[in-house]
């Protein structure tokens, strides 16, 4: 179901929570506030749908899906640790902006998989541990991936059939088909101490 409305809870609105028993994509500006929720499926207590229409926890440490559309941009709040599995698969968002300091540690399996506007990516916070399987596959626009995590695991196929993609800087390993149909590659920049690829 799609909520194409303005402002369909808004600061104005009295308390109000909502219930889902199956995903509902929201426009932009369909919710102005916090706004608890209870998703049937996700079998999870405490559940904000926030402005930017990410479904987290109340200390929005987690975002558990992204239930937007109609974004070109957005940006991760910078007390999420966690970004979930299949997130943002299949999304049109173009750039993802990161607040100073951003505590991400992991991005699960699947979490950004065919985002297929998407064309740089660029965390350049050390706190990122793990990318997940398949985290980034299918993304045939990503031309460009930057990170700055000493300790990164990536995952394998992480990156598989980014077909644009040219340059990735800073990586700590390379697991098996990480790359595996990347055929404009052009470089891969390795941090000192490599062990493994």
């Amino acid at each position: 179901m799609n909520v194409d409305r303005s402002y369909f809870v808004t600061t104005d609105t009295p308390n109000v929570s909502l219930s889902f028993t199956y995903k509902t994509i929201f426009s932009y500006n369909s919710i102005s506030r916090n706004t608890n929720v209870s998703i049937s499926y996700r079998n999870k207590p405490n559940l904000i749908i926030t402005p930017k229409n990410f479904i987290m926890d109340s200390d929005q440490t987690i975002i558990y899906e992204y239930w937007g559309y109609n974004y070109d941009n957005i940006t991760i709040p910078k007390s999420v640790t966690k970004i979930e599995e299949k997130v943002f698969e299949n999304s049109t968002i173009e750039k993802f902006y990161f607040t100073e300091d951003s505590q991400i540690i992991e991005i699960q399996n699947d979490a950004f998989k065919n985002c297929s506007k998407m064309r740089s990516f660029n965390y350049s916070f050390p706190n990122l541990q793990t990318l997940g399987i398949s985290s980034f596959k299918d993304c045939i626009n990503l031309e460009n991936f930057t990170f700055s995590s000493p300790n990164l695991i990536v995952m394998k196929n992480a990156f598989e059939n980014c077909i644009t993609l040219k340059n990735v800087i800073n990586v700590s390993s390379i697991p098996y088909q990480c790359f595996c149909g990347c055929t404009n590659l052009q470089e891969v920049t390795i941090q000192e101490g490599l062990e493994k690829i």
